[in-house]
């Protein structure tokens, strides 16, 4: 069983307990994916080919690269669509 700390309340409390969503959801592993402030895709691996062929086209026009940051997909998933490369692909 995973405990608070490693499965923090998504919702904005301190803890799975204290919340009223959480409390009585079963508990499940959330997944961390990577992403760039410039990108439209979120990634499930932090050196993704499709990510790094992003940052080059930054490169290739001059620009400086977004920071590569991490979220929880559950959080981001409704802003960003998932990468075709690294969570369906054979890397």
């Amino acid at each position: 069983m995973l405990d608070d700390d490693e499965n923090p309340c998504p919702h904005g409390e301190q803890t799975r307990k204290h919340c009223a969503v959480c409390r009585d959801l079963p508990v499940t592993k959330r997944i961390v994916v990577h992403f760039s402030a410039g990108g439209t895709h979120y990634h499930r691996i932090h050196d993704c080919s499709a990510l790094e062929y992003g940052q080059q086209q930054v490169d290739d026009r001059g620009g400086l690269r977004a920071e590569i940051k991490w979220a929880y997909e559950d959080l981001i998933k409704d802003t960003r669509d998932r990468c075709t490369v690294c969570f369906y692909g054979a890397e």
